[in-house]
């Protein structure tokens, strides 16, 4: 099952490109694998249950790590902000009370 195989290549491909913080590669294999879905399952031929389950199962795992480190990159750009905004409010008081 060719086109199975293939959503196992993109779904490994997706996790690794999470783990490496390639967030942009991330997007562009999501929706590559989301076309391979749809063809494998307008295609499904009978008597795979087996491998597609444990397919489906590695899926799963798969994007529950991509999810927790998306999680975590998210908690990480939020602290960055929030020390940005922190840093302009002192630039501002500072230029406002006569330092610059």
């Amino acid at each position: 099952m060719a086109e199975l195989d293939s959503l196992l290549v993109l779904t490994r491909d997706l996790r690794a490109a999470a783990e490496a913080g390639d967030w942009e590669r991330v997007v562009t294999l999501e929706a590559e694998r989301g076309l391979c879905i749809e063809r494998l399952f307008a295609e499904l031929p009978a008597g795979n249950e087996p491998q597609l389950r444990q397919a489906i199962l590695e899926i799963q795992s798969s994007d529950q790590e991509v999810m927790r480190l998306a999680q975590a990159r998210r908690q990480w750009l939020g602290e960055q902000l929030q020390t940005i905004a922190r840093g302009r409010s002192a630039v501002s008081a500072y230029r406002t009370n006569g330092g610059g």
